[in-house]
């Protein structure tokens, strides 16, 4: 409606229809591929269907909490138009079981086993399974302040399977879409997204060389300055002032990321401060993800960036008399040198700082980041949001849910621990 506001979490389930309807669609073509391939005895089809059922599904429950999971887009399976929701600590289990299930299909396949039309990895089986493994490692660190155990197995089994994870650039998931990027449009055709102070103000403190990889230049020389960002939940009363900050760098063709080397990378720095078996130090392997980034996005002077133990995020200050977004202190002091005297909190916070700047342009996996450890430590609210949340912990369920599949989404609402808003928190936000 009018009066929402998507910076202040006043959204309800009603804005959210694509956000669920989108993936399930996803879904239901890949419960066809899986079908097919049951059919035809195609075990290479079927593990690369149980892949992207747990890629698709592990973002959807990383943004509501409990969903359909072995019921998910089956609505045209006779008893099966209502799925059932599954709690999230549920979904996790299930989709751990299939990255197995997938991994030890493509383990079995005969030498004549081909893999066609691959827009991922161009039919490579062993680059699938480093993917599938690296998956496996990127739900381990996510649940392991909810479950501690069954995280360390998992976490370690990744990184110790024969192939291993993703540890160069070359092997990175990246999908291109042929109408076009998805940022592109964001930026370009709706002209609605621009970028945000939190990581303008840390990239700036710490004269970042990807800097000019990330963002664009404003496009008001008067406000003196290369880049600028919007603090979040304001309130944008001129749309053409809003439009002069920085925008995203991404063109219509660009390749979007779905998992690289350097967050993998971090992921097994942050194992290795848990005192993982991550085949490294914390040091070591933290060191080796802002290269690997740095590779990724083809900047320089990365040595000069590791030895920097001065630098910390700077202050915000808005170059715009029109737009809201008043200046504010940095709220942050952690530096980019490693520090083994430091504490392993002090420490966390260094390695998820990098890695939320690492993984741009990918959003949802910087949220889930923020929401499972508390950091990187961004600006408060412009204005005062519904919900008394710094940032929001989910999405509210869609609201077709509620009119087409009533009585199992209510069921799910209830073990959700809160209500169904932007406040309650998920399963394994524990920290």
């Amino acid at each position: 409606g009018s009066n929402e506001s998507f910076g202040r979490f006043n959204i309800t389930g009603a804005s959210f229809r694509e956000e669920w309807n989108a993936p399930m669609r996803s879904v239901k073509d890949i419960n066809q591929i899986l079908d097919i391939a049951e059919k035809n005895n195609q075990p290479q089809y079927k593990a690369l269907g149980l892949i992207c059922k747990v890629y698709v599904l592990s973002l959807m429950t990383d943004a509501y909490g409990d969903i359909p999971y072995n019921e998910a887009g089956k609505g045209d399976v006779s008893g099966l138009e209502f799925p059932h929701y599954q709690e999230q600590k549920e979904v996790y289990r299930l989709m751990l079981a299939d990255l197995e299930t997938a991994n030890q299909l493509l383990k079995s396949l005969k030498a004549d086993a081909t893999i066609s039309d691959d827009i991922l990895f161009n039919g490579d089986a062993v680059k699938w399974r480093k993917y599938a493994n690296s998956l496996k490692l990127r739900m381990a660190i996510r649940i392991r302040f909810a479950n501690p155990t069954l995280a360390k197995q998992m976490g370690e089994e990744a990184v110790s399977h024969l192939l291993g994870v993703i540890t160069g650039n070359a092997d990175n998931a990246s999908y291109y879409y042929e109408k076009a990027n998805p940022l592109y449009i964001m930026w370009d055709t709706y002209g609605d997204t621009r970028v945000c102070a939190d990581i303008l103000t840390y990239m700036e403190g710490y004269k970042d060389p990807r800097e000019s990889k990330f963002f664009q230049k404003v496009t008001d020389s008067d406000w003196g300055v290369t880049y600028a960002g919007m603090r979040s939940g304001i309130k944008i009363t001129n749309q053409a002032d809003a439009r002069k900050y920085s925008s995203p760098v991404a063109s219509k063709s660009d390749r979007l990321m779905w998992l690289s080397a350097a967050e993998v990378g971090f992921l097994k720095a942050e194992g290795a401060l848990a005192g993982w078996t991550m085949g490294g130090t914390a040091k070591e392997l933290y060191e080796q993800a802002v290269k690997l980034s740095f590779e990724q996005w083809g900047a320089g002077n990365v040595d000069s960036y590791l030895e920097d133990a001065e630098s910390v995020q700077a202050n915000y200050t808005n170059p715009s008399s029109i737009t809201a977004g008043a200046a504010c202190n940095s709220v942050s002091t952690i530096t980019i040198k490693w520090d083994d005297t430091a504490s392993v909190e002090r420490n966390l916070e260094r390695i998820i700082t990098q890695k939320w700047i690492a993984l741009w342009p990918l959003g949802q996996e910087a949220w889930s980041e923020i929401r499972r450890t508390g950091y990187p430590k961004v600006f408060d609210l412009v204005e005062t949001p519904k919900y008394p949340v710094q940032i929001p912990n989910r999405l509210p369920f869609s609201y077709n849910e509620y009119t087409t599949n009533k009585s199992n989404v209510e069921s799910a609402v209830s073990l959700l621990g809160g209500a169904d808003t932007f406040a309650t928190k998920l399963w394994w936000q524990k920290k």
